[in-house]
Parts: C-alpha cells; structure tokens; sequence
C-alpha cells in the first residue's frame, strides 16, 4: 500500500537518503544510458530522469504524482537526485506508457549486468521462487472464478497461505552475490513445477546456468520429470525440496541414466551424471541448512514487498504491472550492489 505522506525533506545525515544518493550516481553511469538507448528507450537522458524519479519514489514507498510534487517543491531534494527540471506527472505517466514490456524487461536486464558485470562462464548456485504480485483490488467485488476472467490479465492465484488476485513473479538469484538473474510474469494460477523446465531455459540462454549449477527452490517445484529434465537436459544439480509422499529412494528409483551414455558408451557423461546425483543426495539429506540458505531470495522477496512498494499494487494490466515489478527489480539490484546482500541488512531494509 501507499506509504504515509510525509514530507521528503534531503538530509544527508538520514541513511535513505544516503542510499538514495548513491543509487542516483549508479543510474547516471554510461553502462545504464546503453542500455536503455540499445532498448528503444529514448531520449536516453530524459529516460534516465524518469528512472531516477521512479526509483526514489519506490525507495520511499510514495505514490509517484506525491514525490514528483515534492520534487518541484524542494530544490535539496532536485539536488540530491542531480535533476534541474522535473517533468509533470502526466508527462512520467506517458512516457513509461509508450514502452512495451518486453524491451523494459530487457533493458533492466542490461543494467543489471553493467552494475554487476560479467558471470563468466555461469553460476556455482542459483536460488529460483516464486511470490504472487497481488492487485489492490475489491476482492468481494471480483469473486469470479479464472474461467470467467478471460477478458482480463489477472487471474486467481494461491500462494500457500491465501488466494490472491494477480499475477506470478518467477525470480532467480545468484547465491554468492544475490545478483537477480531472471525475472519473469506469469498467470497467478501458473503451477510453479510448469514452469521449472522454462526457468531453466531462459537461464541457460542467457549464460548464468553452469554445467554442474545447483539450482535449489522448494517443493512447489517438486516433480519426477523435473529432476530427471535438470539432470539430464540441462547437467545440473536440480535441489529441489521433496514433497511429504516423497523419499530420497523413491527419488532415486525415478531418476533414469540418461540413454546417450549407453548409445554412445559415454562413460565420461555416466561418471558425470552419476556425480550429479550423489551431488543431489547429498543436499536432500541436509534439509535443515537447505531452508537457512534458500532463505535468502525469501528475504529479497521480503525487500520487495515489504520494503519497497511491490505489495497490493494498484495496477491493473500485464504490461502496467510488469513495467512496475522490473522498476522494483532494478531497485532490488541497485540496493544490492551498494552492499545490502547479507540476511540481516536485507531484513533491516525490508522492515525499515
């Protein structure tokens, strides 16, 4: 929901307003103005204006119309964010409305890798969840079930604890740096282990999975054919909580050798493949320290919804919505590359 309206007075001597300031000098960085050129987002400056005033609005939980007016009225705070001439409200509303989703998505992805850099050649481990992106809508009002919301982008969801109205957020993360990796839309009522396989993919597309990866997420993603697709399309250790009817050697007893190491007599892909799985073992039987570790894109969820502005969202279409949740993502990212990667800075951030 929408912070509290107070007014946004720059002091440096107030630690947001510390962030702010370094976040502002990250956005300014040539690496950010290709990306968004590269994109199709253009005029390059006045975009890096707008993305400026979007991020800080978010940083301070405040509707955007209040903060670009709090803006033109304090000359510290244009200042601070380095802008000489703020542009009107409706402006900064059309200007991010004539932008499709996809480019935005790509050029946050882009930016991402500039305040990041290079991977390499993948990463050693990769944390993938899910978080339901819940509308602020009447939910009495809007009781109809999904089969009768064809008309509309948003659909019912569950995420475990209540249903929900709106959509799906696919995220996945570097463990060792929290570096957001992919982020991706989804319907509400999208079954997490549909939509592994497709995590998988885009990661491996986009250079991140590592042959021999260990991509762990919990057990909304637990399934027989996306152990066995981890393993042996994609080469890596797929650690994935077990669901309460599953065993360890139930698991076992379903996972194949692929049938290319006996066609081909490929000993060197058997050896690897059977490393894989003693690998995948040797994790499911470490169950404990399994959930301290893939907490850590829960609290970069926590960030997002409870830190940020990411909670009960008032908008109501697909590309609305997502270009709102990639402008959180980037903050995320942002807020992470200045040092906020431990558990309890993330903490501290999300309850501040």
């Amino acid at each position: 929901m929408i912070g509290v309206r107070l007014p946004v007075i720059a002091d440096l001597r107030d630690s947001k307003f510390k962030i702010l300031k370094k976040a502002v000098k990250k956005l300014e960085k040539d690496g950010i103005k290709e990306a968004l050129a590269r994109n199709g987002i253009k005029p390059v400056d006045e975009a890096v204006v707008m993305l400026k005033i979007l991020t800080a609005s978010l940083l301070f939980k405040l509707e955007l119309s209040y903060f670009v007016e709090e803006l033109k009225n304090r000359s510290k705070l244009r200042k601070l964010l380095n802008i000489s001439e703020v542009p009107d409200i409706k402006d900064l509303y059309d200007f991010m409305a004539k932008f499709e989703e996809e480019p935005f998505r790509k050029a946050v992805e882009q930016i991402i890798n500039s305040l990041f850099g290079k991977t390499g050649r993948g990463c050693l481990k990769i944390v993938i969840d899910t978080s339901g992106i819940d509308l602020d809508l009447n939910k009495q009002k809007n009781r109809k079930p999904n089969e009768e919301l064809e008309d509309r982008d948003y659909k019912w969801g569950f995420d475990g604890n209540e249903f929900f109205i709106g959509f799906k957020l696919a995220f996945a993360m570097d463990y060792k740096t929290k570096r957001p990796l992919l982020f991706l839309i989804y319907p509400a009522n999208t079954n997490d282990c549909q939509i592994y396989e497709d995590i998988l993919e885009n990661l491996r597309r986009k250079g991140f999975l590592k042959t021999g990866a260990v991509v762990m997420a919990d057990k909304g993603f637990c399934s027989y054919y996306n152990y066995n697709t981890a393993l042996k399309k994609y080469r890596v250790v797929p650690v994935i909580w077990l669901k309460e009817n599953m065993s360890i050697s139930k698991l076992l007893s379903m996972i194949s050798t692929p049938l290319r190491c006996f066609l081909e007599n490929n000993m060197k892909e058997l050896s690897f493949f059977k490393k894989l799985v003693k690998i995948l073992v040797s994790y499911l039987k470490r169950v404990d320290e399994l959930k301290a570790e893939r907490s850590e894109v829960e609290d970069v969820f926590k960030l997002g919804k409870c830190g940020l502005f990411m909670d009960k969202i008032h908008r109501f279409t697909r590309r609305a919505v997502a270009k709102f949740v990639y402008a959180n993502v980037l903050l995320i990212a942002i807020l992470i590359r200045l040092g906020f990667r431990e558990k309890k800075a993330l903490q501290k951030l999300a309850e501040w």
